[in-house]
């Protein structure tokens, strides 16, 4: 009976992703995050996030992006948020990129089955005339093994709007930390995209990237700093990356 409540579950968080990325780009899916799919009811947070590339390619290099989120727990199976990014490209100036809106649902309870399972959707509205919104969407997944925390999200992405270009772009975001202590726990992150499902762009033209993070709580402060290797050309050589979490509840 277990068994089958729980495939159940797994295939209704497919069911959702597959559903709702039909409906809505390519951000290069580099808001790197890895997204778990637990929900805390009635916690509020207010989060920044920033990454840095450094590169010899003067394209690519010196990339900034600033990202100011406000969320909160809404149920035990509902979080949302809103959020606003600033975008600093190569050789331009700091400009206002989007305004979103995202929620995680929690599909399964909490260590109830072999794997716990969650769906994230997003929304953002580009803040530059000339480019397209998007529709995102993720299907989150965790496991822990021992004090080890794995988690992959499956990432689709979809332009819509007036300025739009065709296809549903396909990515990733995986992350597996050492749960040492509550403040210091090592882990390492890989992000990428493979480009329009139908249509995969060629290895040397997707972006991969991989290395080392530090995450921790530090009282109701979350942290996380990690730098990232591009393995692919089209990938920034470094990217560094930080992320500052405060957690409160009303």
């Amino acid at each position: 009976m277990e068994r089958t409540a729980r495939y159940r579950a797994f295939w209704r968080g497919m069911l959702f992703v597959c559903t709702m990325t039909s409906i809505g780009g390519n951000q290069a899916f580099a808001d790197h995050k890895v997204y778990s799919p637990i929900v805390n009811k009635g916690e509020w947070e207010f989060e920044t996030r920033y990454h840095w590339t450094v590169d010899k390619t003067r394209a690519r290099d010196d990339e900034q992006g600033h990202l100011f989120e406000l969320g909160y727990g809404v149920t035990d199976w509902w979080a949302t948020a809103i959020f606003a990014t600033l975008d600093k490209e190569a050789e331009n100036g700091t400009r206002y990129g989007e305004t979103a809106w995202e929620n995680v649902f929690q599909l399964t309870p909490q260590g109830k089955y072999w794997l716990d399972a969650g769906a994230y959707l997003e929304y953002a509205h580009a803040a530059r005339g000339g480019e397209a919104d998007d529709v995102e969407a993720k299907l989150l997944l965790e496991k822990d093994f021992g004090l080890f925390t794995h988690t992959a999200n499956v990432i689709f992405e979809k332009q819509v709007g007036e300025h739009r270009e065709p296809g549903t772009e396909l990515g990733y975001a995986w992350r597996s930390r050492w749960r040492w202590s509550r403040e210091f726990q090592p882990g390492i992150e890989a992000y990428g995209g493979f480009g329009a499902i139908r249509d995969f762009e060629r290895r040397a033209d997707q972006t991969h990237q991989v290395g080392p993070v530090f995450l921790g709580k530090l009282g109701r402060i979350e942290y996380e700093v990690g730098w990232l290797f591009g393995v692919t050309h089209e990938t920034p050589n470094n990217t560094i990356i930080l992320t500052l979490e405060y957690e409160f509840f009303m």
